[in-house]
Parts: C-alpha cells; structure tokens; sequence
C-alpha cells in the first residue's frame, strides 16, 4: 500500500495531473506512503529492543542488527541507482564525490545533491539514520530509566523524542532552513509512531496492557475511517500542489496530520492479531502478501519506469496521459521488482544470521520483517 501511493503520487505529479485534475489534491496528498514506511520501520525494528528491555533480556546484537539492515537496503539500491545513471540516463554524478554521495545515501545533507540520483531514495537517506539511531536510542534508555517502571519508561522516552522531533522542525522552518525537513530529526516522531505501538504490543503479551486494551477497536474499518477523514481534512487544507513554501504552522499541522494517517493504517496490521475483520483478511491474502515480498523493488524502481514510460509516448514535462503511462508502468515495475528480489534481496536475506526467507508468494502468519 506504501508503495502504490508512492506509485501514483509521482505519477500524477509527472503527467500533470496534479495541476490540472480536480482530484489533484487528493492525489499529491499519496506521497503518505513514506509516512507508511517510516511507520512501519519504527513498529518492526523496535519490536526486539523493547522486547528484550519488558522482558529482562539482552538487546539484539548490534553487528547482526546493522548487518542486515545494510543487506535489506543497499544492495538492491545500488543496482536501480546504476541503472538511473547508466541505462536510462535520468541522472548524473560528473564528479566522484557526487557519487561517494549517492552511492552512500547521503544526499539528503547536500542541497544541491539532495533530491539527486534516485530522487524517491531521500527517504532512504532518513531510514538510514534512523537504523544508526535506533540501537544507541535503545542502549541509553535502559541505562537512563533503571529506577523507573520499564513500560513507562518506554512511554515517557518516546514522548520525549516525539516533542523533540517537533521542536526541531519548528525551529528550522522558522529559521528558513528547508534542508532539514528531511533529516531524521523531522521524521523521528513519524517512526516514534511505530515504535509506540511497537511498545504496546509487546506490552500486551507481556501482561501490561490493562483494561484499557480491552476498548481498543478490533476492526480495522474503525482505524482506516479515521485515516480517510484525516487525509480528507489533509487533502482539503489548502496546501499547494508543489514544491512552494508554505507557512510554518500550517506546514507543522499538515506534517504531524500525515504521520498520524500512516500510524492509522498501519494499526490494523499490528493490533489484535486475532481480530481486524475484512480488511485485515485482505492485506494477509496471498496476492498482496506478494505484493509486500516486492515492495522495496516497487520503490526502487517505479520513478525511473514512470519517466521512461513518460519520455517513450511522448509526454512533455508535467503532461501525458495519467492512465497510459500507469499501463505500461506497473507491469514493467513489478517485472523488475520481482527479479530484483529474486536475484537480490532474496539471496541476501537467506544470509542474514542464518535466517532463510519464505520463498516468493508464501509469508508466514507473523509477517516478520
């Protein structure tokens, strides 16, 4: 789901649509799908930290941890990063510190180079910080909170990061410094989101939930209808359909807004393993199941597709047809997708501590990343 509203944000923006569509508000809005992402990362990573501090265990391995996150990314980044640069020619590094800087996932701390290379893999550059971040974040917590009960300590910590991610945003939006808005301070209360239910699902196995837990909504049709409202009321603010500057409140409101939409979305997936109705029975359905295998492929490779698509029938910039260029697009992107994943991803994942990943199309019942 993130990564199809990736898909058709910078498909509508690409042919126009956005500009000229009476939906174009709606579909500039679809760019969410980060938010999905940062979300999920936060919910999946932090699983086995705070796991092992509720529980009394030690922490995860620091070396495999930051092993496998290396695998899970980079590999297949690099060869859709190749292939931006030298087969479709959409991008450029004329100098060899341009490329140290794409290559690294560090364009997002230049702002020449920051949407440069593979411009979708911004979002790349913060997930990379935020797996640096993430087990020293854990490691001072546990050290930090001895004396305090560990559930609340976990609260209170991501209470702390959540109100220092938006105080950092501010600040830099009020001093005009628009290169920040991607750096892992902004987003971090974006993950923190994640981590949060990260935090209260392992407190509800663990017995620690309370009776509050028991008035939580089971279906997931009550946590997508506050999504849709949301992204209606985000959709309808007024904000432009570009990239213009807008004012530091309505732009920390929309923010915050859009990060709450991907935490709503994501609820069902986490809460209430036994429970979510028709449309959790949908996302564990083979088909979409699948789809997920190959989503990071899906990221990677549907701008240059879209573009290539774009220049192949004849589209000028900012025009073409929304609905033929998203024809032919989805299947070439799915085909590279999935042979990335085969070639790459898979291979790679087999390696990780001795794990071995359910080959395409079969995931288990725990979706475990």
């Amino acid at each position: 789901m993130a990564a199809g509203s990736v898909f058709l944000f910078h498909a509508a923006d690409l042919t126009g649509v956005v500009a000229t569509s009476a939906a174009g508000a709606y579909l500039f809005q679809l760019d969410v799908g980060v938010d999905v992402f940062f979300v999920l990362s936060g919910f999946l990573l932090y699983r086995p930290f705070v796991r092992a501090h509720l529980e009394g265990r030690p922490a995860p391995t620091i070396g495999t941890y930051y092993k496998r996150r290396f695998l899970r990314i980079f590999p297949a980044y690099w060869l859709a990063l190749m292939a931006v640069l030298y087969m479709f020619h959409q991008a450029a590094a004329p100098t060899t510190h341009d490329g140290l800087v794409y290559f690294s996932l560090t364009q997002i701390y230049s702002k020449r180079l920051a949407l440069g290379g593979l411009v979708p893999a911004w979002s790349l550059c913060t997930e990379i910080s935020f797996y640096a971040f993430l087990p020293l974040y854990a490691w001072a917590l546990r050290r930090v909170a001895r004396a305090t009960p560990k559930f609340r300590a976990e609260l209170l910590g991501l209470a702390l990061l959540y109100v220092a991610s938006g105080v950092f945003r501010v600040t830099m939006n009020h001093q005009g410094t628009s290169i920040t808005t991607t750096w892992l301070p902004s987003y971090l209360d974006v993950f923190v989101l994640g981590m949060l239910l990260a935090a209260v699902t392992v407190a509800v196995e663990n017995g620690l939930g309370g009776e509050w837990w028991h008035v939580v909504p089971r279906d997931a049709v009550v946590w997508w209808a506050a999504a849709g409202a949301l992204f209606f009321a985000v959709s309808n603010m007024g904000m432009p359909t570009g990239l213009t500057a807008v004012g530091a409140d309505k732009y920390l409101v929309h923010h915050l807004l859009a990060g709450t939409i991907g935490a709503l979305l994501v609820c069902p997936a986490v809460l209430h393993a036994d429970a979510g109705g028709l449309i959790r029975g949908a996302l564990s359905s083979r088909p979409l199941r699948v789809l997920g295998l190959v989503s990071y492929g899906v990221f990677l490779w549907h701008l240059p597709w879209l573009t290539q698509v774009a220049k192949w029938t004849g589209a000028h910039p900012l025009s073409g047809d929304f609905w033929l260029v998203i024809g032919l697009s989805v299947p070439l992107t799915l085909l590279t997708a999935w042979a990335t994943y085969v070639v790459i991803e898979r291979p790679l994942m087999k390696t990780r501590a001795g794990r071995k990943e359910p080959p395409l199309g079969i995931v288990s019942a725990s979706g475990r990343r």
